[in-house]
Formats: structure tokens, C-alpha cells, sequence
């Protein structure tokens, strides 16, 4: 998986090999990473235990933070000249969707305003590897949009914060 920064088009560029080979391309514009981020970060949260708010954030902020910790973000990513099914341009994005499918478990489906796009099963790990690649690409740009997750600085650090009566509590 791919993102990157179009100063041309002004938008973001996703790009993902499956694992046959078959890569798939898309822009993503400031409009819809804004309407995106909030059930992106939904889909993160839906299986944390429910306890408070507070415990919630920092189970958020711990779980996005080993995730990315174990990642390999200095690979570069290897385009595949085997099959671009969707066409070798990228498809501009107008719906999407995030289901979720069982524990720990979503479908992802992007799609053109019209025509085929592409159903993606992602699990908690891969969400949040997303969620990385948005923020590290939004962070070089110029759109006015803070997306941090719960319990998370920009760089998707556990953050402390002052709690009630209780002194700090972590988030």
C-alpha cells in the first residue's frame, strides 16, 4: 500500500498490490478524507473494550502506536506490471464504505461516482496502517485538516492529558 501527494491533481494517490499481482489506483480528495476520517477511526474503535471514554483513547493510542511501530514503512512500494483491472489511471473516489464483517474484521469499498471499484477485507492492523498514510501524507500538505485518532498526537503517539480531579490520566 501506497499514498502519496499529487501538487498537480491535488489530491492524494492510494495505491495497493494484491497479493496475485494486481494493483489498484486511486485519488482521494481533501473533501473526501475529511468525510472519510471519522468512520475510518469507527472501524478502529468498534472492538475495543467498552469501558470508559478515557480507557477507550488509550487503548486506541497503544493499539495504532504497535502497529505501527512493527510496520515496514521504508520499503518502497513495488508497482506490479501484471494487471491493473480498474484501468492503469487512477479512479477518482466519490462513495465508500466501511462494514463491519466479524471480530477485528471490515470490508472497505471504494468506488468511482460511476463504474466498478474495489472491495478491500482489512483487518485492524491494515486500518491502521491506513490511517498512518493518510496522516503522514496530510502532514505535508497544505489542507487545513488536523486527523488525529483518539488517545494519539498527529504522529500517532499515546498522548497525556490533564484528567478531572485525578491529576493526569493517559489517553
Amino acid at each position: 500500500m501506497q499514498m502519496a501527494y499529487s501538487q498537480v491533481e491535488d489530491r492524494l494517490l492510494l495505491r495497493f498490490n494484491t497479493k496475485d499481482g494486481t494493483e489498484f489506483r486511486f485519488w482521494l480528495t481533501r473533501l473526501f478524507i475529511k468525510q472519510f476520517w471519522p468512520g475510518l477511526v469507527k472501524a478502529m474503535e468498534v472492538n475495543l473494550p467498552a469501558q470508559s471514554a478515557g480507557h477507550k483513547r488509550s487503548m486506541m493510542g497503544f493499539m495504532h502506536q504497535n502497529v505501527v511501530e512493527q510496520a515496514n514503512f521504508s520499503s518502497a512500494f513495488e508497482p506490479t506490471n501484471t494487471s491493473c483491472p480498474l484501468g492503469e489511471a487512477p479512479l477518482l473516489v466519490c462513495r465508500s464504505h466501511i462494514q463491519e464483517k466479524g471480530p477485528g474484521l471490515h470490508l472497505l469499498s471504494l468506488y468511482p461516482e460511476k463504474g466498478y471499484g474495489v472491495e478491500l477485507g482489512m483487518d485492524q492492523k491494515l486500518l491502521h496502517l491506513l490511517c498512518k498514510l493518510i496522516q503522514d501524507t496530510i502532514l505535508q500538505v497544505d489542507w487545513g485538516l488536523a486527523l488525529s485518532l483518539p488517545g494519539t498526537d498527529m504522529e500517532g503517539t499515546p498522548t497525556l492529558t490533564e484528567g478531572g480531579s485525578s491529576g493526569r490520566q493517559l489517553h
